[in-house]
């Protein structure tokens, strides 16, 4: 049954949605300040406990054995009940204070001018959007600008959490030696992974370095010491925030990586509404359909399909049968890049663990080699693009236009969207392998089962593709595609433009007349109700005016008596979010994203003058990070254009040989295999570069064909980190 809900109940079930948010996050954060074994112990508090609902909230159950479960300690660590009993009265009793700070009184407004906070490290304001209309406290700013990737501190690990990993990473060794043989042409395209097989152990070299590692690992353990607590500084910041977050202020992530954004609940709800209450894209309703219902129903499509239940595709689709199955979530992102006040909110609906995500995935993966093979605006790589703009010459003048498509994925009809899927799946199925009446039933049960939750509300989007389901962007590329080719069916051969591509609704055009593009773009809009390209927006670049017109992030114009087209690097706003030095990220990340972000700038700038401007603002904006002048100095006087001691020609030259190493990369694709990697669930003290390094023992042949005498690459994850904490469960309001 239908039902519309009232603004009230929206306004009740999105503060529960803070509150519950606020709970998870800060409980989490606070407690896993914790050294494990201390804290239970002895009951000497150390930093890091704000109240006693955030000690007993991570207090699960008490059973017959009279111990409890801590959650985000571990899921088998439990201690007596009366001892936690003891624990928890003491904090009562507010009887623990550490430096200056009560652990119930800690916090601040965040509207008030004082207190400045000294912090570890000095922190620019960088990439935080106040947008409450109100004085919001500098410390507090600081604090939000270190980036919603910042790690303060690494979780705590047991040591048999790390053997664990450990053990995972000789799984995968062993994987790796007993398949690196295969033709990868053997593996279907269609396979559910077996999480339970065992390989069988390697080589003997290979058994003698998973020995070695086993030996280095104890070693290491011996010595490992414990996680430092937060500092002070940061403590009093996330209570100041937690109340703010629980009174008036809601914190979101800004669209296109450009930082955190600080609303007032009640803007935040006004502009959410517009969504929610739009009837045309949404309805509301009381309960959720059944999901053994859905995949009764995902069946009988199957089946219908002349699917065998036991194929590989049969398998894939339905797989998600065995796991926790839930309904899509509700998420937005705020345009700041935007010019307008409110800014407008971009939706998302992530479809991830829901009954339709892998047949989503399905339809994904057979529509990409389509769209790269038969749709020639199909913008796949930004490297062949560069490589289109640096070889062609364009010997008299020409009009450089680029478009955007206003709202494509909420304004896409979706029978007329399945109607011309559809007539593009039988105008490239010629030799009749494709089962497209499969393809177009699943995706007609994709695109009509998008309900979501959203504060304990529920909704049913009508009309658009939801951004979040795997196979959004290659159904709207092909949607789109059917309606330029129409347009462009309908212009002279010679008024066609010279070069037309589209990255999903980003166009960009050459023509030889203002009037072919105006034309073009008119026919396109004549195709269909509710796909537009705002006319008035149109950006438009010819030698007479030589502004240029941005397309992604490249700025490409005209130059006089010059037959290439120019380019360099565009972006929307100057205030990314970069990594801080002061993050517990391992250092060669620190380093690593500087280098491709130097590459990333000499690709798009065609000229040494813009390729030094580049690299000048982008050094100026990691001093503000806090990196020190020795790192980056060392960093970009190794890169290899040393753009700053060569000649324009030189720089042309080295660009050059640059974008052909690339395209020799996308074009090889025998190259090595992919370097063996190890994850590790926190970043604990352990030195594991000693511990996984390949130098431990004489490597043979059959080990160097596993590692190519190259050290594992060691990636962490799960750490305690800001953004992530802040926004796991604010996103699904807003």
């Amino acid at each position: 049954m239908d039902c519309i809900p009232t603004s009230r109940e929206v306004d009740n079930a999105l503060d529960i949605e803070v509150d519950n948010l606020c709970d998870a996050f800060f409980n989490s954060l606070y407690f896993n300040t914790f050294e494990n074994e201390c804290l239970f112990e002895s009951v000497e508090m150390r930093e890091g406990v704000n109240s006693v609902a955030d000690y007993s909230s991570d207090i699960i159950s008490t059973g017959s054995t009279g111990k409890i479960l801590v959650s985000s300690v571990s899921p088998s660590f439990s201690i007596d009940l009366r001892r936690a009993k003891k624990i928890k009265n003491k904090l009562r009793k507010n009887s623990y204070r550490f430096g200056n700070m009560s652990l119930f009184s800690s916090g601040f407004s965040i509207f008030s001018p004082k207190p400045l906070l000294s912090f570890p490290f000095p922190i620019d304001i960088v990439g935080v959007h106040n947008l409450t209309g109100r004085f919001i406290n500098n410390s507090i700013l600081k604090f939000l600008s270190l980036g919603d990737n910042f790690i303060f501190n690494s979780y705590s690990v047991s040591k048999t959490r790390i053997r664990s990993d450990m053990a995972d990473f000789h799984r995968r060794i062993r994987l790796k030696a007993e398949f690196q043989h295969s033709d990868s042409d053997d593996m279907p395209v269609f396979y559910v992974p077996n999480t339970t097989y065992q390989p069988a152990r390697g080589p003997q070299d290979l058994e003698a370095y998973i020995k070695a590692t086993l030996l280095k690992l104890d070693s290491e353990l011996l010595l490992v010491t414990k996680s430092k607590p937060l500092p002070s500084s940061f403590l009093v910041c996330l209570k100041s925030l937690r109340l703010a977050l629980k009174d008036e202020v809601v914190i979101l992530k800004a669209d296109k990586g450009l930082g955190l954004v600080l609303m007032l609940r009640s803007d935040c709800l006004n502009i959410m509404l517009t969504h929610l209450w739009n009837r045309n894209v949404y309805i509301g309703h009381d309960s959720l359909p059944s999901i053994p219902a859905k995949f009764t129903e995902l069946r009988s499509i199957l089946f219908q399909s002349g699917l065998n239940s036991n194929s590989e595709e049969w398998k894939y689709i339905l797989q998600s049968i065995s796991t926790t199955v839930n309904w899509g979530r509700l998420y937005f992102l705020v345009k700041v890049h935007k010019n307008s006040v409110p800014p407008p909110l971009r939706p998302i609906c992530s479809q991830l663990n829901t009954c339709s995500y892998f047949a989503s995935k399905y339809i994904s993966k057979i529509l990409v080699p389509l769209v790269k093979r038969h749709i020639p605006t199909y913008f796949e790589d930004s490297i062949y693009f560069i490589e289109y703009l640096t070889v062609t010459k364009f010997d008299k003048p020409v009009v450089l236009v680029a478009a955007d498509i206003e709202n494509l994925y909420p304004s896409i009809n979706i029978e007329d969207c399945i109607y011309r899927v559809n007539l593009f799946l039988l105008s490239v199925n010629s030799d009749g392998l494709l089962n497209c009446g499969l393809i177009i039933s699943l995706l007609r049960f994709i695109l009509s089962n998008n309900y979501f939750e959203i504060g304990g509300l529920f909704f049913h989007q009508i009309s658009g593709v939801a951004m979040g389901t795997p196979c959004a962007v290659m159904v709207s590329v092909i949607y789109v595609h059917m309606l330029e080719t129409a347009a462009m069916s309908t212009m002279d051969a010679n008024r066609k433009p010279l070069y037309l591509i589209r990255f999903i609704d980003d166009y960009f055009g050459i023509f030889l007349k203002i009037e072919d593009a105006h034309d073009f773009f008119i026919s396109f809009n004549g195709q269909s109700t509710t796909i537009k390209v705002p006319m008035d927006e149109l950006q438009v670049s010819y030698l007479d005016n030589n502004t240029g017109v941005n397309f992604l992030d490249f700025k490409i114009r005209q130059l006089v008596q010059e037959p290439f087209l120019c380019t360099t690097l565009y972006s929307k706003a100057d205030f990314h979010q970069y990594m801080h030095f002061g993050s517990k990220h391992p250092r060669h990340m620190k380093t690593n994203f500087i280098r491709s972000e130097l590459n990333r700038i000499m690709l798009r700038c065609s000229t040494l003058s813009d390729c030094i401007l580049a690299f000048e603002r982008f050094y100026n904006a990691l001093i503000k990070r806090g990196y020190p002048l020795s790192i980056l100095d060392s960093i970009f006087q190794k890169h290899h254009t040393n753009c700053f001691k060569i000649s324009d020609l030189d720089y042309k030259g080295k660009r050059l040989q640059y974008i052909t190493s690339c395209l020799i990369k996308k074009f090889n694709r025998q190259r090595l295999s992919p370097r063996v990697v190890y994850k590790r669930k926190a970043g604990s003290n352990v030195n594991f570069h000693d511990v996984l390094s390949t130098a431990i023992i004489d490597c043979g042949p059959s080990f160097s064909s596993v590692f190519h005498n190259r050290d594992p690459i060691i990636v962490s994850y799960k750490f305690n980190r800001l953004g992530p904490s802040i926004l796991k469960k604010l996103k699904n309001f807003g």
